[in-house]
């Protein structure tokens, strides 16, 4: 019962503190709320390093001492000594005037430090950081203070692009190690020079023209002249049928009578012929290529149609 008394009264100097927090969003708290009472329940159940990882998440949730120091004394029970002494480390930094939390932090180093190394490290700007394939935060800073158990690491700064920076170190017990990383310099696009008394490279040919779409122009003339040669015939066609039905007038006869109906039908059959080539004609108009497969073969061509009263007349004007 005690237990559940302690992580009550945690519970609740938890909520105080992230009712006076002032960074974090209301999400931001109610995922730090969640994490916690998690991180509570893996304590109950003797699982001190995911108790530790969740309060770690509630804290960068929503950073509070109270889920900080609840984060220390986890890793402590988990044997994480290297975890807890930077916690410690970290947690004398952010609430220095934190009486509790300054003391659970002193009490963890002069009980950790000794047997981990110390590990200082400075990125300039500030930069993300790995220990040994792992993030050292959750965010890129310009300082890290780390503590890490003796033997071999290598430590990686990445500032998100580019291959990050990487040193190994060999660390030893009670000892300290400083370094820096600085980003890599931004490579110049250098313009290529051309040597003095050599020829700049000719430019590309350019590319053919596409090929001329459309009809030629000889296949709209051909229709065309086709449809005048008819019109001519028509007419003339037309006055020799009036001229027999006016003599059928006259001197009516059977002979003058048949004679003027085939008149009749031979020139309703070249008004028919004639119309389908004219009209055929003028829908090829605007599907001819006027403008010639290149400019030495260019043909300048203007077709016009007008209508009056007297009839109407299609003309070509230009050159050929």
């Amino acid at each position: 019962m005690w237990r559940l008394a302690l992580l009550s009264l945690l519970g609740a100097s938890f909520f105080s503190v992230l009712a006076s927090a002032q960074e974090p969003t209301p999400d931001d708290v109610q995922s730090a709320a969640a994490a916690f009472g998690e991180a509570q329940r893996a304590q109950l159940r003797g699982d001190y390093a995911q108790a530790a990882d969740l309060f770690e998440l509630a804290d960068r949730s929503a950073p509070n001492a109270v889920a900080l120091r609840s984060a220390i004394r986890n890793r402590r029970a988990a044997s994480q000594a290297s975890g807890a002494a930077t916690l410690a480390a970290e947690a004398l930094t952010r609430y220095p005037d934190d009486a509790e939390t300054h003391a659970l932090a002193e009490e963890t180093l002069a009980e950790l430090a000794p047997t981990l190394a110390a590990l200082h490290v400075t990125c300039a700007p500030a930069c993300s950081l790995s220990l040994d394939g792992r993030a050292a935060n959750d965010r890129a800073l310009e300082r890290f203070d780390l503590y890490v158990a003796p033997g071999e690491h290598e430590v990686a700064a990445s500032w998100g692009s580019g291959a990050p920076l990487t040193r190994a170190l060999s660390a030893v017990a009670a000892q300290e190690e400083s370094f820096a990383f600085e980003a890599p310099p931004v490579e110049a696009v250098v313009a290529e020079v051309i040597p003095e008394g050599v020829a700049a490279p000719e430019p590309p040919p350019e590319p053919p023209p596409p090929p001329p779409s459309g009809l030629h122009p000889a296949i709209f003339g051909s229709l065309a002249g086709l449809a005048v040669l008819g019109l001519g015939i028509t007419i003339g066609s037309g006055v020799d049928t009036l001229d027999a039905a006016s003599a059928y007038r006259s001197a009516p006869t059977q002979a003058g009578y048949e004679d003027g109906i085939g008149r009749e039908l031979r020139t309703n059959v070249l008004i028919g012929v004639t119309s389908a080539v004219a009209v055929t004609a003028l829908v090829l108009l605007f599907f001819t290529n006027w403008e010639g497969d290149g400019p030495s073969e260019r043909v300048a061509l203007l077709p016009s149609f007008s209508v009056s009263p007297d009839g109407a007349s299609l003309a070509l004007a230009g050159r050929l």
